[in-house]
């Protein structure tokens, strides 16, 4: 892939559409409007389509952003201050938290499955014991608890470093080497992303008991609510499908012949499932409009609809980007979903309607679509959070400070996951840079934070001029 690691996201899924399987009919592929492919390892059976796992990790970003939200941690954390004191206060806190991103569905003392964490303060008598209901999630129809989802799931298995190493390595090869943010004491760039995750909730235990309502998730001009979130919804997903799923020694080499794991699917086909399912988008979205998508974005009819239906971060943030991107300048979320649609499809041709060569190169080029694209929607936000942080930047002391953090902290969030595609064109050298511009803090002094908005403008223009972003697409975001 030396030659396309040239190419920006801009060019590569035309390049790649224009390439290399001419002699391959259309008919054969035939690929449907929809995200939906029958068994053909079991024809009795309507769909072999599953990603439960993608979408209870979703779910469970979700919840923790909700929880990060509401007014609980804050009345939790008084309580218990005044109950146990305020260091042991601090650990409860930090244990709520980790019952979403450590525990999840998994067995443990606040299993979500079994332990509804909204009842540990409730004195009014509003919840019930048992499972953890989902609140981070609007049902139109019913309520519904964490055990109505797939079991053994947390979000800490999957993060960058954890799930397997990092791509960037120090020069001890051994270390990795993670971008944007140091932790004093871990050489080891692998464990960063989870250890950022454990000190940015130490942040929030710190607000929550701290004794006033009115700092909530904000501390030291930081917005962890924002930061965690962001982070999480962006790192997870980019980092499983550019390592995992849609990496070409990983998941686009795994077994298609056979059943996996006595489920109605191969290991390719699921793989390639997963990655949709991180997408986050609903089966239908390529005969929706881009306001129908961003309409149901953390909305969702009823259990059943949550594997069909839903639409999370990643493809609603792109949808709102193509929607305020010029017409002249190419789309990036209905050819990602076209791409997936059409490579899952190949996957399932037999060897009487496809060369085997042309079979993996089809799946591969496919493949490079989403990822490209995928990395356009990273850099997109990060480019939107930038100018949002620019706008609020010469006013923060005319009521905009609470906007300023809240869009730095997305920003931050964005510019430390892009560093995890193996597949990216751009330098690690950039990835320093525009961190180093950005920085782990937002610079709110009245004397220099003018300065400091014109670095992250040339940590934006470092973006602009690497994939070739036109102006007016800039300007829009």
């Amino acid at each position: 892939m030396s030659f396309l690691k040239k190419l920006t996201p801009y060019t590569l899924p035309f390049f790649l559409m224009a390439c290399g399987n001419d002699d391959i009919d259309p008919d054969v592929i035939d690929a449907p409007d929809t995200y939906d492919f029958r068994s053909v390892l079991d024809s009795s059976l309507p769909s072999s389509v599953e990603y439960k796992e993608a979408t209870t990790r979703l779910i469970l970003i979700q919840e923790l952003e909700y929880l990060l939200a509401s007014d609980y941690l804050q009345k939790l954390g008084e309580a218990k201050v005044e109950e146990v004191g305020l260091d042991n206060a601090k650990t409860i806190i930090v244990n709520l938290l980790n019952a979403i991103y450590t525990t999840g569905t998994k067995s443990g003392d606040l299993s979500l499955t079994t332990h509804n964490i909204y009842d540990l303060y409730d004195p009014d008598n509003e919840e019930s014991a048992g499972s953890t209901p989902i609140k981070g999630i609007s049902f139109n129809n019913g309520n519904y608890s964490f055990s109505s989802l797939q079991a053994n799931i947390n979000l800490q298995d999957a993060m960058p470093g954890v799930d397997k190493d990092l791509h960037n390595r120090k020069e001890d090869n051994s270390l990795g080497n993670f971008i944007g943010w140091a932790i004093a004491g871990d050489n080891d760039g692998d464990i960063v992303a989870n250890e950022l995750i454990q000190y940015w909730f130490s942040q929030v235990a710190r607000i929550a008991t701290d004794g006033d309502e009115q700092t909530k998730a904000i501390y030291s001009n930081v917005d962890y609510k924002a930061l965690i979130t962001s982070f999480l919804s962006a790192s997870i997903p980019y980092y499983q499908i550019s390592n995992v799923h849609l990496h070409d020694t990983e998941g686009l080499s795994t077994d298609n012949l056979t059943a996996f794991q006595n489920q109605p699917y191969t290991q390719l086909e699921h793989h390639w499932d997963m990655a949709f399912g991180y997408f986050g988008t609903n089966r239908s979205a390529n005969l929706q409009s881009l306001e129908t998508i961003i309409s149901q974005h953390n909305k969702v009819n009823d259990l059943a609809s949550l594997s069909t239906d839903s639409v999370f971060d990643t493809a609603a943030f792109l949808a709102q980007r193509d929607l305020s991107t010029p017409s002249f300048v190419n789309s990036k979320s209905k050819p990602t979903v076209t791409a997936f649609i059409e490579g899952r499809k190949v996957i399932t041709l037999s060897e009487q309607d496809i060369t085997t060569e042309s079979k993996k190169s089809l799946i591969s080029k496919n493949a490079q679509i989403i990822i490209a694209n995928w990395e356009m929607a990273i850099i997109e936000n990060l480019i939107h959070h930038i100018n949002n942080t620019i706008d609020y930047g010469p006013y923060i002391t005319s009521g905009t400070l609470s906007n300023y953090q809240t869009s730095w902290s997305k920003m931050k969030a964005y510019a430390l996951a892009l560093q995890f595609n193996p597949y990216s064109t751009l330098p690690l050298e950039s990835l320093e840079y525009i961190n180093d511009q950005i920085s782990v803090r937002p610079d709110t002094r009245v004397n220099s934070v003018n300065g400091y908005l014109g670095d992250i403008l040339r940590a934006r223009n470092v973006l602009q001029s690497h994939f070739g972003i036109p102006e007016e697409a800039i300007f829009n975001w």
